[in-house]
């Protein structure tokens, strides 16, 4: 016991000095977390639904579908540069194109390039960025959400911690 007695103890609260920088610490952030309100937290969370249902999207509405590929086949009587479209594989097939024939194109005119080589490539690459930017917006969101604190968490120690302390 306090030898003033409880009232004594009670009137001088401890003062919380953060250990890495000798001081005390902010009412909104510290080194180890920051106050989130409610409505940040549901932005965090919404960020966090939102990124996911893009992916999918993404994943269901172009990446597993074929593509397909407009070659330069040319220019045709009338002047006019033409293309033929070439349908390809999806990004997950190892190859570009099966080997069936390509359309036949009309006699002066000729594919310029190989079909669909280019396409996968160029595909494959902006998916890679996707992914790339879809891992690190939800660990941006988890890393905050996991150093985040509610705000209405922070409250003066209760008498008994005071004690304690």
């Amino acid at each position: 016991m306090h030898p003033l007695g409880l009232a004594a103890r009670q009137a001088v609260p401890p003062i919380a000095i953060d250990r890495r920088h000798h001081r005390a610490p902010s009412p909104i952030c510290t080194p180890y977390a920051c106050d989130v309100s409610n409505k940040a937290r549901r932005l965090l969370i919404g960020t966090a639904v939102g990124i996911i249902v893009w992916f999918l999207c993404v994943l269901f509405l172009w990446a597993l579908r074929p593509l397909n590929d407009a070659i330069p086949v040319g220019i045709n009587s009338k002047g006019v540069w033409t293309s033929q479209t070439v349908t390809c594989n999806s990004l997950f097939r190892s190859d570009a194109r099966d080997n069936s024939p390509l359309p036949a194109v009309s006699k002066p005119l000729a594919y310029t390039r190989e079909a669909c080589t280019l396409v996968h490539t160029q595909a494959r690459q902006v998916f890679i960025f996707d992914v790339f930017v879809t891992m690190l917006v939800l660990i941006a969101v988890g890393f905050i959400m996991m150093h985040s604190r509610r705000a209405h968490s922070r409250q003066l120690m209760p008498e008994s911690a005071a004690l304690l302390a």
